[in-house]
């Protein structure tokens, strides 16, 4: 088995997205010698010569098939989508918030339409991976594939199994919480912000970049900036052992997410997540105790519960996760490929 990847990802300074598409890559074998880009049409012949699967990592900030379907429709081999996220439960959340928070904005998201993107996965998937039960759910509900589809659920993996541990020399408790990632109403920064407003004793730093949202999210996480002193765009992550050592708790209360990627590193890294239900993420932490419900109230109490939670109790409660966390090794992610492309 031999397996190469295309992807659009290029240049676009994603944060997640290429966190995941990169260890999965070294996971899989899959070096920078086979991967390639939709653009790169010659590629095509050399691909169906010398490899056995071809993995999809699909963008959907795009408004238009005809590149993607120029570059698939000439592949004769395995074609198999990487699905790291639901685009249109995003653009649901999304005309939500503009419709509730922006009532004289116009509704903009982009994106394929939904029936493009279904179409895509119709006339070129020969498997579908996701990366939760929650994003499978969703995925059936927005597009009907037919089930002669393979799908299958496999996380992206984090580390050997032998690596995957808390690293206690980071942890430091104290009232700075951090996040790395995308500021947006979907990745939960209106509670963010309510929460921040009622507990002026916390304070937030926020790295990362404006990532795949429409700029209309913008809008809110600038208001929250100008409103709260205990909150701080930092900009890009540069010195990633710094944050880890610096930040007690690490903040994802999303709405909605597939697998948040740097919610994990920092948990094994010794920072105590405040997580949200219902989330891909959440879902893998099965009896983690720090996720609240997506309202103030919740979100307030178990920030604050994590505050006065005794150092020896937070570092068992840490410890405890590992025994989920082992399921997202690099091993056990290789093997639960190699079964799937083997049917394929």
């Amino acid at each position: 088995m031999k397996l190469c990847s295309v992807t659009n990802y290029n240049n676009k300074g994603y944060i997640n997205e290429l966190l995941i598409c990169s260890k999965l890559s070294s996971t899989l074998g899959i070096k920078s010698k086979d991967s390639f880009t939709f653009k790169d049409l010659n590629s095509v012949y050399y691909i169906n010569k010398n490899y056995t699967h071809l993995l999809i990592y699909f963008d959907y900030k795009v408004t238009s098939i005809q590149g993607y379907d120029e570059f698939l429709k000439d592949i004769t081999i395995p074609k198999i989508f990487i699905v790291d996220t639901i685009p249109h439960k995003h653009e649901e959340i999304n005309k939500y918030f503009v419709d509730t928070f922006l009532k004289n904005e116009i509704y903009s998201f982009t994106s394929l339409s939904q029936n493009l993107q279904e179409t895509l996965y119709k006339k070129y998937a020969d498997g579908i991976v996701l990366f939760s039960d929650l994003d499978k759910q969703l995925f059936n509900q927005f597009y009907n594939i037919p089930d002669i589809v393979p799908k299958v659920v496999i996380p992206p993996p984090l580390g050997k199994e032998k690596d995957l541990k808390i690293n206690f020399d980071n942890f430091s408790p104290n009232n700075l919480v951090g996040y790395n990632g995308v500021p947006s109403y979907t990745n939960g920064f209106q509670l963010i912000g309510k929460t921040l407003s009622q507990s002026p004793q916390y304070t937030l730093d926020v790295f990362g970049t404006h990532g795949r949202e429409d700029s209309n999210t913008e809008q809110l996480f600038n208001s929250l900036l100008s409103e709260l002193p205990n909150l701080h765009f930092k900009g890009r992550l540069k010195n990633v052992e710094n944050f880890y050592k610096h930040y007690h708790t690490y903040i994802n209360v999303a709405l909605y997410d597939s697998f948040d990627y740097f919610t994990f590193k920092s948990l094994l890294n010794g920072m105590v997540p405040l997580l949200s239900k219902n989330t891909g993420t959440s879902s893998i932490l099965k009896s983690y105790p720090f996720i609240s419900t997506p309202d103030l109230d919740s979100v307030k109490y178990t920030l604050e519960l994590i505050s006065k939670t005794p150092i020896n109790y937070l570092k068992e409660i840490l410890s405890n996760t590992l025994e989920d966390i082992k399921q997202l090794s690099d091993e056990k992610c290789l093997n639960k490929y190699q079964t799937f492309l083997s049917n394929i």
